[in-house]
């Protein structure tokens, strides 16, 4: 009977390692160190199953496959109560929410950001944002600031003039390390002169949340001119039920868009209490989570890219429907400045598809570099561990904006180079 046993583990053993071997190959791995070290892992599974069958009368492998499975067995209820009690003592190390979840598909990822530390974008920054019923959150309407726009000034609206409504973001709402007057919608706004740009930009939006503030606020004004900012990252947040606090979202009923999630409540507080984290087990979570890093995960990919389409078509038809010029931006993360993502051909392809005139940001960039002899990260906030643009990065943006804008809306609008950024 024991030899039964230690062959049959033996055999399991060699078939985990050759399976583990075999499955690698259908995995994108984070790096290539990772794969040498999963490659030596599978390699000395199957050795030790063969040693286990060769050598299984030897009391010595006998005790120590003992010693293995006992530990296999026990050791996750000791990671779990190790796990468990540091968080509950404070311990830093393992009160990062990243190590559970995964803050690109993962709500828990962002309730575990508040409850280890009670203060999300629309109640902790009251200044700049308060909570919104539709939208999640939005910067306040004061008397001085009537359209709850990004603005360093008082000012005066006439709804009737021609005017540029520019949507998006943190990347177009700009960094606050980035002085208002040097972000991109205002570089626009003064490059143009004749138009005047509106910077409706919300920072941790997704793709649902800037469609939304477009189609409530547009009809304000008299066929404005509009610019939709779209952070490839922004396509992860439209499958979020939270993200920097409580949002809308849209799911796909029979095809079509419905949204959810509405009216979001006041008291962010009480969201969080009736919407728990749904981790079980945080062993469980660390475990899953270290193998979606190592095995590069799809994640939810497919979900994003249908949940988008349907957004992004919605924004389009809304601009057809009331006969505004549309422009889309396309802003991206630090990682993807080399290498070309999914998220990038997505959007891409669905904007060629749809016929939308776009500025892809990395190109723009990528060639104002190579035309200055410098390093794409001069146009960004890199030396503050921040990965918006500088003030330098915006204004080529902006001016790059201007020629899009020129030859796709209108001869009145007068085209600027990004090289006179570097005047």
């Amino acid at each position: 009977m024991k030899d039964i046993i230690l062959v049959s583990l033996g055999l399991l053993l060699c078939s985990a390692g050759i399976f583990l071997f075999a499955g690698m190959y259908s995995f994108e791995f984070s790096s290539h160190s990772v794969k040498r070290i999963i490659l030596g892992g599978a390699a000395l599974i199957v050795v030790w199953g063969i040693i286990t069958v060769v050598f299984r009368h030897r009391a010595f492998i006998v005790n120590l496959n003992v010693s293995l499975i006992s530990f296999a067995v026990v050791a996750p209820f000791i990671a779990e109560i190790v796990i468990r009690s540091s968080i509950a003592l404070g311990v830093d190390v393992f009160r990062n929410p990243k190590l559970y979840a995964d803050p690109l598909n993962d709500d828990d990822y962002w309730k575990l950001r508040y409850i280890w530390n009670p203060r999300n974008l629309a109640t902790g920054n009251a200044e700049r944002f308060v909570v919104d019923q539709l939208l999640g959150w939005s910067p306040p309407k004061t008397r001085d600031n009537t359209m709850g726009i990004v603005s360093d000034a008082p000012y005066s609206q006439d709804f009737r003039k021609p005017a540029i409504l520019f949507y998006g973001d943190s990347f177009v709402y700009g960094a606050t390390l980035v002085p208002i007057p040097q972000r991109i919608p205002q570089q626009l706004d003064r490059l143009l002169q004749t138009y005047p740009v509106y910077n409706y930009g919300v920072s941790a939006f997704g793709v649902d949340q800037i469609f939304l503030r477009f189609r409530e606020t547009h009809s304000a004004f008299q066929h404005p001119i509009i610019i939709f900012g779209i952070l490839t990252e922004d396509i992860d947040r439209s499958v979020l039920n939270v993200h920097a606090a409580p949002k809308p979202r849209f799911e796909l009923q029979d095809g079509e868009l419905d949204l959810q999630n509405i009216p979001i409540p006041e008291d962010s507080a009480k969201w969080y209490m009736q919407n728990p984290v749904a981790i079980k087990s945080y062993f469980i979570a660390l475990f899953r989570r270290t193998y979606q890093i190592v095995t590069g995960g799809s994640g939810r990919r497919i979900e994003k890219e249908r949940v988008n389409k349907k957004i992004i078509e919605a924004v389009v038809n809304e601009a057809r429907k009331h006969d505004l010029p549309i422009v889309f931006v396309v802003f991206y993360s630090r990682h993807e400045l080399e290498d070309v993502s999914w998220r990038e051909t997505f959007l891409k392809n669905l904007l060629e598809e749809l016929g939308i005139p776009y500025i892809d940001t990395k190109a723009v960039l990528h060639d104002a570099a190579k035309e200055q002899s410098i390093n794409i990260r001069e146009f960004y906030l890199y030396r503050y561990n921040n990965d918006h643009h500088n003030e330098l990065g915006n204004c080529v943006i902006a001016a790059a904006i201007t020629g899009t804008l020129a030859d796709k809306i209108g001869t009145e609008i007068t085209s600027i180079k990004p090289a006179n950024c570097f005047d």
